[in-house]
């Protein structure tokens, strides 16, 4: 299915839910798909999502997406991401719903933002872990 074709039909679902952005990452975008491949949608509420919410929104990606098992859809909560999943989400993410023009542009300044800022972080726990590895 394409991602012109998704839109149409996932706007009424993030308008049931308020969501206010819905981006599809990961190998239905590369292109890296196989016979089992997921769907990875990342999204961003208004309000948070109760358990059930959540649930009702992957279920109702489904029949759009067209498959039958839940293990194929994997939903990924913008506001809780962290930073590299963000960055990851952001740069090589498809829109398919965008409730205000260029609120996606903005959240991708804020993600690489974010991604910049937490390097030293990263570089640190990678220095711990490769000392770690090495004294084993």
């Amino acid at each position: 299915m394409n991602v012109a074709d998704l839109k149409s039909k996932i706007a009424p679902l993030a308008e049931k839910y308020g969501l206010k952005l819905i981006v599809l990452f990961g190998s239905q975008v590369s292109g890296k798909t196989h016979r089992e491949s997921d769907y990875d949608i990342a999204y961003l509420s208004k309000k948070e999502l109760s358990l059930e919410e959540e649930s009702g929104f992957m279920y109702g990606l489904m029949p759009i997406l067209k498959i039958r098992d839940e293990r194929l859809v994997n939903i990924v909560d913008m506001k809780t991401a962290g930073p590299l999943m963000l960055y990851s989400i952001t740069n090589k993410g498809r829109v398919l719903f965008e409730r205000e023009i260029g609120s996606f542009f903005a959240l991708k300044i804020y993600a690489w933002k974010v991604f910049v800022d937490t390097q030293s972080f990263r570089d640190n726990c990678f220095r711990i872990v490769k000392k770690r590895i090495q004294a084993m």
